[in-house]
């Protein structure tokens, strides 16, 4: 068992005698392509506390070694510990004296508790604290939870049509083109197919590329030309232009042989 993951179930053991249970706990080593150590990122729930998603940062080599934050999952950006509100940090000599004794740890993690126990006991107003970044509260709570409300609809709203855009309609368009344009030309589409960029969490744009790959039909690239817009020029207005890029290549797939537009 690594130092990290001894550090991490040193919290947890704090967390369960106060009724609070980790669940669905991950262990990584870094946050996006940044690596950090085994162990050293730790993603975790707390059973019965609905939409909030908790994390642990480990570093035994700076003063803030440990560094606990929690964010509402309705509006998560960035996981990390600078782009959350709840945050408490557990200094290196607080660690040590645990290791000494185990029996302070109850008290030297308290502000961990105490955090963990707000958002479970007050889920309205930590809602409204972590959406505008903020421990005070300027306007009246009620008002502020509905503005909170409002906001999380449009967001759902703005998701489900761009869903219903990109994700069903434009891709509907674009693979029923590629059928159509390889059924009506198979003397000289030797391929099309449409590749999604979006992987490992990077998001590109534009997402889908569609890659036609033309036979060899003449010597002259002006005659090939011809024989490319022919095949292209009754599909071409299927094709959805949003989100959306259309590469040509003729003879083989790659960059060395590709037509642009």
């Amino acid at each position: 068992m690594t130092n990290n993951r001894k550090i991490a179930n040193s919290v947890f053991n704090v967390l369960r005698k106060e009724g609070l249970i980790p669940v669905d706990v991950q262990f990584g080593n870094g946050y996006f392509i940044f690596e950090h150590g085994e162990d050293s990122v730790v993603h975790f729930h707390i059973k019965g506390v609905k939409n909030w998603k908790f994390g642990m940062w480990i570093d035994t080599s700076i003063d803030n070694a440990v560094q606990v934050f929690a964010q509402n999952e309705m509006w998560i950006d960035k996981f990390k510990p600078s782009r959350s509100i709840f945050l408490e940090n557990i200094s290196k000599a607080t660690l040590k004296r645990v290791a000494r004794n185990k029996g302070s740890a109850k008290y030297d993690y308290i502000m961990v508790v105490e955090m963990i126990q707000h958002i479970k006991n007050n889920p309205h107003l930590a809602a409204v604290q972590d959406y505008y970044c903020g421990m005070y509260i300027r306007e009246p709570l009620a008002k502020m939870l509905w503005d909170c409300k409002i906001s999380r609809l449009k967001d759902i709203s703005y998701d489900v049509k761009k869903y219903l855009t990109h994700e069903l309609i434009e891709c509907k368009r674009n693979a029923l083109a590629v059928k159509i344009l390889k059924m009506k030309n198979p003397e000289i589409i030797k391929d099309a197919h449409i590749d999604d960029c979006n992987s490992d969490g990077i998001v590109c744009y534009p997402r889908y590329e569609i890659c036609i790959v033309f036979n060899r039909m003449a010597e002259d690239d002006e005659e090939q030309a011809n024989y490319m817009n022919k095949a292209m020029k009754p599909v071409y207005k299927i094709f959805s232009r949003r989100n959306t890029c259309i590469r040509y290549f003729v003879g083989k797939e790659s960059r060395d042989c590709e037509w642009y537009e």
